[in-house]
């Protein structure tokens, strides 16, 4: 049950609500049977407690549910205007601690492993995607209703590439030093997990206003997570904050060894997952669902996707590769973030309409996880290192298939442990998503091996 309020043998729409909600004797109306719920009062509503009231028989949504539901029935536009504040709240300060998006989703790992071996290349990634987010966020909001359907993605991740890009210029032109150590990890912010995620699943339904809030609160939840893995791996990899030496090191004849684990990427997984659990302890309310079975498509379009970026670049972006055209020293790489991310949204959006027309039940099965291959790292990473090795053509098209069939061997391994763990005695608050970031850990670890083998 969403609940409206409304004068009994009204109705209204949005426009006027807020001008009718000064008229009004409110009730609470079941949106799904249209029928008035006596007994409740509106003003002390509370949707979590009547979930719990078997007199009313009825499941409340989450807030943003609730939220979300302004475009399916007129009650809803009357119910937010009392409780306007509330999701504001909500919707703020919820992914903090509540519905945090890498505790709690599992979303925009890759950045968590990559950039925080230092506090200054974090705080630099946490405001990049803070602004990325909320202005793709607030972007997508105010044209959504003229997005069609079947190029969305394509809308949203050209939308936000073109952010990333103006980052990544603004890094290059005001902070060089920290845009070499990011490396290509700038560009990957188009493939967090988290902007794209947001902009399908929020920015899309609602209006401008609670789309930035949405976009600033998953994005400050996003970074308290990277600054406690950050802290920790500078402060006890390397004994020091932001550069400034913490401890004094043995080899300077002071007290502290550093830690090298903690400088390796596996070490993110531990942080996470230990963070989990105390998050969970402290929350234990909290539930997760996961989705499974990416791995082919993500073979096929890391497959299809790599070499085409490779024509793009050695074609048509590199210095010197318009020379075919008589366009000598026309250097164009600044524009590679967005042509590749083109390619790649296009390929998924591909991908899209072939399963929901011949195969509907996988489509089904994958949900908002399939535009989400999308912004999977290790497609845009497959292209990124590819122009960055210079792999020519071949080479590109067995290095895509590899690093896709890589990516779902993973996904294969992981799905099998965590079938294993469903049967093992895990501390309640490890279960879920805790125990998978520590054992992903160790897999990183075990993965790692394979570097030293040569060929």
């Amino acid at each position: 049950m969403a609940a409206g309020l409304l004068k009994s043998g009204e109705v209204a729409g949005g426009e006027r609500v807020g001008e009718l909600y000064q008229n009004i004797n409110p009730r609470v109306v079941d949106l799904a049977t249209g029928e008035y719920v006596d007994g409740v009062d509106p003003v002390a509503y509370d949707q979590r407690q009547a979930a719990k009231d078997p007199a009313q028989s009825a499941v409340v949504p989450t807030d943003v549910d609730i939220a979300n539901v302004r475009r399916r029935a007129l009650h809803a536009s009357v119910y937010l205007v009392s409780q306007k504040d509330k999701i504001k709240r909500d919707v703020l300060f919820g992914p903090l601690f509540d519905s945090n998006p890498i505790a709690l989703l599992s979303l925009g790992i890759c950045s968590a492993l990559a950039v925080t071996t230092k506090l200054e290349t974090t705080v630099t990634m946490c405001l990049a995607v803070i602004f990325v987010l909320c202005c793709s966020n607030v972007a997508v909001s105010l044209i959504r209703s003229f997005i069609p359907a079947n190029i969305r993605i394509i809308v949203e991740m050209t939308i936000i590439a073109s952010l990333v890009i103006v980052v990544d210029q603004f890094l290059r032109a005001y902070a060089f030093e920290i845009s070499k150590q990011l490396s290509v990890f700038v560009g990957l912010i188009i493939t967090n997990c988290i902007i794209m995620g947001r902009a399908e699943a929020f920015a899309l339904q609602n209006g401008p206003g609670l789309s930035f809030l949405d976009g600033l609160g998953n994005a400050l939840g996003y970074s308290v997570i990277l600054m406690v893995v950050g802290v920790l791996r500078e402060l006890f990899g390397s004994g020091s904050l932001f550069g400034a030496q913490m401890f004094a090191l043995a080899t300077e004849g002071g007290w502290y060894a550093p830690n090298g684990l903690m400088l390796l990427p596996p070490s993110a997984f531990f942080i996470i997952g230990l963070f989990i659990w105390a998050l969970r302890s402290w929350k234990s309310e909290q539930e997760v669902q996961t989705a499974f079975g990416l791995g082919i498509a993500v073979i096929v379009v890391q497959t299809v996707t790599v070499p085409a970026n490779n024509l793009i670049y050695q074609y048509l972006l590199k210095e010197d590769a318009l020379a075919w055209a008589g366009l000598s020293g026309v250097d164009l790489t600044f524009v590679g973030l967005i042509s590749y991310i083109g390619i790649i949204a296009a390929m998924v959006q591909i991908l899209e309409m072939f399963l929901d027309k011949f195969v509907p039940s996988l489509y089904n099965a994958l949900g908002i996880f399939l535009p989400l291959i999308t912004v999977n790292c290790a497609i845009l990473g497959g292209s990124l290192f590819m122009v960055e090795r210079d792999y020519n053509l071949g080479e590109s098209v067995v290095f895509g298939f590899g690093s896709g069939f890589g990516w779902a061997l993973a996904i294969v391994a992981l799905a099998g442990i965590r079938e294993k763990m469903k049967y093992s005695d895990v501390p309640p608050g490890l279960r879920g998503l805790g125990i998978t970031f520590i054992t992903v850990g160790l897999m990183s670890l075990a993965f790692m091996s394979f570097s030293g083998i040569q060929l």
